[in-house]
């Protein structure tokens, strides 16, 4: 009987050693469950920043392309007009030029007119050359009506002063 008493005892501790093991196996897997539940909300918050990162990505590589051909259209128009007002500037020098001539002969013509009506020598030559040209203001009138600024006005009154 003792000896049965001693196998009940150790059956016994064997048992109660075997529950406690159990009871921490049971700790550890709710330990492990609980992190395995964090771990899983860690991910599924990581994925939807990476989501939201990936929709930011594709919208700021869409707006970069729209900006570059922007950008591109912009030089092009920049380019056309440069070629457009290089167009105007050339233009505006060639008439300015004609304009430039003829003011010049109009006002010449009207500064000896209005210093006491006496041909010089340059006046004389100029109805030599052109003897269809008179003292007659009136002549020179589509002229002055058709080209004259107050800026050329000014750059002939200059020559006229020199």
């Amino acid at each position: 009987m003792g000896r049965a008493l001693r196998q009940a005892e150790a059956a016994k501790q064997e048992l109660n050693s075997s529950l406690e093991q159990k009871e921490k196996s049971i700790l550890m897997t709710q330990k492990l469950s609980i992190e395995l539940v964090k771990m899983r909300k860690d991910l599924d918050q990581k994925d939807q920043i990476f989501s939201a990162m990936l929709r930011k990505s594709k919208l700021d590589t869409t707006e970069k392309q729209m900006l570059l051909k922007e950008i591109k259209l912009s030089k092009a128009r920049r380019k056309q007009a440069e070629l457009e007002m290089e167009r105007w500037k050339s233009a505006s020098e060639s008439r300015y030029e004609r304009h430039s001539l003829n003011s010049m002969l109009y006002k010449r013509m009207n500064l000896k007119l209005e210093t006491g009506k006496s041909r010089s020598q340059k006046m004389d030559y100029l109805i030599d050359e052109q003897p269809e040209c008179t003292k007659e203001p009136e002549l020179f009138s589509h002229i002055s009506d058709r080209f004259f600024t107050e800026e050329t006005e000014e750059k002939v009154d200059e020559l006229n002063s020199n």
